[in-house]
């Protein structure tokens, strides 16, 4: 029999099949598991009673010998609850965090390195962690991995999210990146503050918070999708730092509490689509239409507070109802620009003007 051909079974069977023994560090209250002829699996054994102080701050070996031989530690395991870290150090030869591995309820910090690329379900469940820098490396992270954190942020490399891995954070930070993630981010009602490095695939991922109150949108994001953020009703400011960006259709819509859309001088935006500021009934001022191309129909229709706006010469034409119902709309200025404005003939129904 080759002595290889039970590799994909439990760690058990690996040992015997392989002929290799778990062994015991010297020095620190780690096990060692070969998991394969080079690296080892490492758990946390108990401490002794009276030395739990020694081992408060953790360093997790990248290599340890064991007769001789080198090994990589490549995986941590499930481990003894016995053991109560404060704070732990994860080398960056660490590639996954089984489940329930590191859930101590002592650990109040853990660094992570570059080379991480999976953390299990239950990892750090139980940790009184309140916020995490995960690496970039990181490709996944199951649902329920972290059970406290109030800040994470989703690494540039990882393309899905679990929605219980963040149900408790309320600073939530989407890495830049040119790949797209996708994930379920509906039903979420701790997160304020949200900033968003990338394309978030689906729309109305974060339809009706009741949480959100500001948004940043980063210089790699092309497309905010349709129907994002419908009806946050908290949510009161909006940065936007796209270089040529597409605002989705009613992206913004029925935002009551939204004050404030800042695009700075820098930033650009290609498209506002068909209702995407809709009934946003506390924006007083937009000031930031010389920095976008078009305005799709509705887009600020129904904003009750507007009571003045600055036509740009960049911009040249205003669709139907692109203003409509905006009750205190008195004051309209328009810029020359090389063209005249074409006004559609229902752009201002139901305003003051």
């Amino acid at each position: 029999t080759n002595k290889y051909e039970f590799y994909s079974l439990d760690d058990a069977v690996i040992d015997i099949a392989m002929g290799l023994e778990s062994f015991a560090d010297p020095n620190l209250p780690l096990n060692y598991t070969p998991n394969s002829t080079t690296s080892v699996t490492v758990s946390l054994d108990g401490v002794p009673n009276g030395e739990s102080d020694k081992y408060e701050i953790l360093h997790i070996p990248e290599t340890v010998e064991h007769e001789g031989k080198s090994w990589d530690v490549t995986e941590i395991k499930e481990s003894c609850r016995q053991f109560n870290p404060k704070e732990i150090y994860i080398p960056g030869s660490v590639t996954k965090i089984g489940e329930w591995a590191l859930s101590f309820s002592s650990l109040e910090k853990v660094h992570f390195s570059e080379g991480l690329q999976y953390i299990s379900g239950g990892a750090f469940r139980h940790a009184n962690l309140t916020e995490v820098e995960l690496p970039q490396s990181l490709i996944k992270c199951d649902g329920g991995a972290f059970g406290s954190l109030r800040r994470i942020n989703i690494p540039s490399n990882m393309e899905k999210v679990e929605y219980i891995s963040y149900e408790y954070v309320e600073n939530l930070i989407i890495d830049d990146s040119s790949k797209p993630l996708y994930g379920n981010f509906l039903y979420n009602d701790s997160v304020k503050n949200l900033y968003i490095g990338r394309y978030i695939g689906n729309e109305s991922q974060f339809r009706g918070s009741k949480s959100l109150e500001e948004v940043t949108v980063g210089p790699m994001v092309v497309t905010l999708p349709d129907n994002m953020f419908v009806k946050n009703k908290n949510l009161k400011k909006v940065n936007i730092f796209g270089t040529d960006l597409t605002i989705g259709g009613a992206a913004f819509f029925g935002c009551e509490s939204l004050e404030e859309v800042n695009i700075p001088q820098e930033a650009h935006v290609a498209l506002i689509g068909t209702g995407a500021f809709q009934n946003c009934k506390s924006l007083k001022t937009v000031t930031f239409l010389d920095r976008v191309d078009n305005i799709g129909h509705y887009a600020l229709a129904g904003c009750e507070n507007l009571s003045e706006i600055t036509i740009p010469e960049t911009i040249r034409e205003i669709k139907n109802s692109v203003f409509y119902d905006c009750k205190n709309l008195r004051t309209l200025n328009i810029q020359d620009g090389k063209e005249p404005l074409k006004i559609a003939d229902t752009a201002f129904d139901e305003c003051p003007l």
